[in-house]
């Protein structure tokens, strides 16, 4: 995340919120919670452009690299991007609540 970008105040926040829990490992961070959605859409088999299109990653690939956000909404559309979110899980965490309107 580049200093002084939206998320900066919001990402120092967390940090100081998870320490005060007792998390002292350097490697939890708010991004990590970027990393674990990531995760996530690979293990639920979701392809790698839909994945890029939904963590604002450019992708690795030539064709992916061509697309900012709008362009991967118009690319994969609403309903593409949607299941593919749908589909992750995390073990041991219960989302029912949050999926009763799906």
């Amino acid at each position: 995340m580049p200093r002084g970008g939206y998320g900066e105040a919001w990402s120092e926040w967390f940090g100081r919120y998870i320490r005060g829990l007792g998390i002292a490992s350097k490697d939890r961070v708010f991004h990590s919670f970027r990393h674990g959605f990531k995760d996530a859409l690979r293990a639920a088999g979701v392809n790698e452009g839909v994945n890029d299109a939904l963590t604002g990653h450019a992708g690795g690939n030539s064709v992916a690299r061509g697309y900012g956000a709008k362009d991967m909404m118009r690319r994969f559309g609403l309903p593409t991007l949607a299941d593919a979110v749908i589909k992750v899980v995390y073990p041991r965490l219960d989302l029912s609540r949050v999926r009763s309107g799906c």
